[in-house]
């Protein structure tokens, strides 16, 4: 639907600018992954994954400094979501949410 999708779709092109300008160095090969799953009957799972050097530390999604990742957890709530990061041999974000009649039902 296209209230969960436009969200989506902000959201991944957040994330694939940020591999492309951070991740990503010139002149070698990068990997960057989507993977879309659906968890249960109007829950999905989104993680997106590249092998750069990824964000040092931790992430606070709740007290995020920067535009993007602030941004990121805004969109997310939009769609009654919970977002993670974690190093894995590059930035791994996962992604937990609801489509629009998941929603509505809360």
């Amino acid at each position: 639907d296209i209230d969960t999708a436009v969200p989506l779709g902000l959201i991944i092109n957040e994330l694939l600018t940020n591999a492309y300008k951070y991740a990503i160095p010139e002149n070698k090969p990068g990997v960057l992954t989507l993977e879309l799953k659906i968890i249960s009957e109007g829950q999905y799972e989104l993680v997106c994954k590249d092998n750069g050097p990824g964000i040092k530390g931790t992430i606070n999604f709740e007290d995020a400094t920067t535009l993007g990742l602030r941004l990121i957890k805004g969109l997310i709530g939009q769609l009654a979501g919970s977002v993670s990061y974690h190093y894995e041999g590059g930035a791994v974000f996962t992604f937990n949410f609801k489509d629009a009649e998941a929603r509505r039902k809360e």
